[in-house]
């Protein structure tokens, strides 16, 4: 998970990504997330297998002003 804001007036959200091939943004493989590997390593190479993982969640964008925005956070995550 990521976020920035690249210019005036917009966020930009990154929650999850999958890749099959490296996509050359920094990590250098593969983000394939799959149900399992096999065979597991250190015992050869290792494959992913299953289906793509599915990622479900709830997220909140909370905007503030000054230096009391992880107080306006806190009571977000106290409900």
């Amino acid at each position: 998970q990521g976020g920035s804001t690249l210019k005036d007036g917009s966020v930009e959200l990154m929650v999850h990504r999958r890749t099959l091939h490296d996509d050359a943004r920094g990590v250098d493989e593969a983000m394939n997330e799959t149900d399992y590997i096999a065979p597991y390593p250190p015992f050869g190479d290792a494959s992913r297998k299953g289906n793509g993982l599915i990622i479900t969640g709830t997220h909140r964008l909370v905007v503030g002003f000054g230096n009391n925005g992880f107080g306006q956070v806190r009571e977000q995550m106290d409900e």
